[in-house]
C-alpha cells in the first residue's frame, strides 16, 4: 500500500498517506492495541483502571489543539473500529 502511493507520488500524483497506523501485542493474557502517532502527543487522558490484577484501560494521547492523534488499549477489547475513527478523524 504504501509503496503503490510512494509510485504514484514519484511520477506526479499528489496524494497523501490517510491510513491509520495500528500496532499490536498479547504478551500472556494481556493484549495492547494501538492506533496513530505518539510524536503528536501533547498531554494524555486515561479512561478505566490501569491496576496490576486486571488492566482494562484506554489512554487517548491529544495534541496541542485537544484533538486525538494516538489511542492505546490495554486489555480492552470490542472497540476497535470506533478507536481506529478517533485517530482517523482527528476528533476532538
Amino acid at each position: 500500500m504504501t509503496g503503490a502511493l510512494a509510485g504514484r507520488n514519484m511520477a506526479g500524483a499528489a496524494e497523501t498517506y490517510a491510513a491509520v497506523n495500528h500496532f499490536f501485542s498479547d504478551v500472556f493474557d494481556l493484549s495492547l492495541n494501538g492506533w496513530g502517532e505518539s510524536r503528536h502527543i501533547d498531554h494524555r487522558l486515561l479512561r478505566g483502571m490501569p491496576n496490576a490484577d486486571a488492566p482494562d484501560f484506554i489512554e487517548f494521547g491529544l495534541d496541542s489543539d485537544g484533538r486525538i492523534s494516538q489511542v492505546l488499549a490495554v486489555g480492552h477489547s470490542g472497540d476497535d473500529e470506533v478507536l481506529r475513527s478517533l485517530v482517523a478523524h482527528r476528533t476532538a
